[in-house]
């Protein structure tokens, strides 16, 4: 089963016991497995599983459960909730392409898995090939990493609109670690990105869930700009101000680095794929208190896809858009008509291509103007972001629809 904010597997044998492995929903304690007995009765269709909790407490749960072609519809107290049955077709060749692996932490890898049963894994602390690495059976495979490392489990699930799979991720000592998701996603094209690969490019990360866009230009000089409305107060929630970070970036056997003006930097792996680029940290490093440099590893291996940008043209263009722009609470209406006139919520305003974005300038006496990027990997998504001549660090980025 996979939820907004729980990820399960159960394992049912013929002799009435089950495990349950659970990304659980305790920050404090975190993922968790749990043994036990369970029964079926049919004429009820009610399913009883009795079981040692994570308190180590006698615990149980009876709900009611009916058979929906590729998935099971279980009844418990808290809701419907849907158990989607495993692909037993899969196989050497129909499991092959690359997954996007992600924990509930966001960490993760991208994982290629190939018809010859190698694994080529690529993190933010590396990125490696294991030969020979697979073991299929029905619905799964055994993801064997060397005689000094436990096996991890891949169960691939039925009924899903991309091939999916969850991952068991086990400790050292073999023991139940973690839970994740991966899915289907664009092969890795280029593994080592040069700097020739990223000059000039810009980059759209979308957030649905969280409705935050962050924009980021790699410019001419090796210099960078990340625009981002994704910053939170991390006591209450709410939204902070956009903002624009700058800085200088450079890129070698892979790893990106971009670094502030104030000496602190990041390093992350990335690899290009046809319309979006892979993302994993490998390290962070701040300055604390004393104003010392320290390496931070938080965030290590946080895995992300990030769109690459491609070029509007001038008849594809034209048409009636939505702005979301979260950090001002509104959503503004954007009209580009022909000719090189427009609208923006009503305001009047002129349309331009240059370079392959869109440019939105005003009359006189306002010294706004807007840019827009679209999306290379969505049919139907754009960033936009509002900026002022007065003050280059006073911006308001959002997503953009089209109507």
């Amino acid at each position: 089963m996979i939820a907004e904010d729980e990820t399960l597997l159960f394992q049912f044998r013929s002799d009435g016991s089950f495990t349950e492995y659970n990304s659980g929903d305790n920050e404090s304690i975190g993922p968790v497995t749990w043994d036990g007995t369970w029964e079926y009765e049919v004429a009820t269709q009610r399913l009883t599983l009795d079981f040692i909790n994570e308190y180590e407490e006698q615990d149980g749960d009876e709900f009611r459960i009916c058979a929906a072609g590729n998935r099971v519809i279980a009844e418990p107290e808290d809701g419907v909730a849907y158990l989607y049955k495993l692909n037993d077709a899969v196989n050497e060749s129909r499991a092959a392409g690359t997954y996007l692996l992600q924990y509930p932490d966001e960490t993760g890898a991208i994982m290629t898995l190939k018809e010859n049963t190698d694994l080529v894994y690529f993190q933010g602390e590396d990125a490696f090939t294991a030969e020979n690495a697979l073991i299929f059976g029905e619905g799964q495979a055994t993801i064997t990493w060397g005689e000094e490392e436990p096996n991890d489990e891949l169960y691939f699930l039925s009924g899903q609109a991309t091939r999916t799979a969850l991952y068991l991720d086990f400790g050292e000592d073999g023991s139940f670690s973690r839970i994740g998701v991966a899915k289907s996603t664009a092969p890795i094209l280029n593994a080592l990105p040069t700097e020739t690969d990223l000059s000039g490019q810009t980059l759209v990360f979308r957030s649905d869930a969280r409705n935050y866009v962050v924009i980021f230009r790699f410019n001419e000089g090796n210099e960078y700009e990340d625009i981002y409305n994704d910053s939170f107060n991390s006591e209450t929630g709410e939204r902070n101000a956009a903002g624009v970070t700058r800085g200088t970036w450079s890129i070698a056997d892979g790893v990106l680095k971009l670094e502030e003006g104030n000496g602190e930097f990041e390093e992350l792996r990335v690899a290009l794929a046809k319309t979006q680029m892979y993302t994993a940290v490998l390290s962070e490093t701040v300055r604390d208190f004393n104003d010392n440099l320290f390496e931070l590893t938080d965030d290590q291996n946080r895995i992300e896809s990030i769109s690459l940008t491609k070029p509007l043209s001038t008849e594809s263009f034209i048409g009636t858009y939505s702005i979301d722009i979260p950090t001002e609470n509104q959503v503004e209406t954007l009209v580009i008509s022909q000719g090189g006139s427009c609208t923006y919520s009503g305001a009047g305003c002129n349309w331009d291509i240059v370079d392959g974005n869109g440019v939105i300038t005003f009359g006189t006496g306002r010294d706004e103007t807007g840019y827009v990027w679209q999306m290379a990997n969505r049919a139907n998504g754009f960033a936009f972001v509002m900026t002022r001549e007065s003050n280059p660090d006073d911006v308001e980025p959002g997503y953009m629809t089209r109507n």
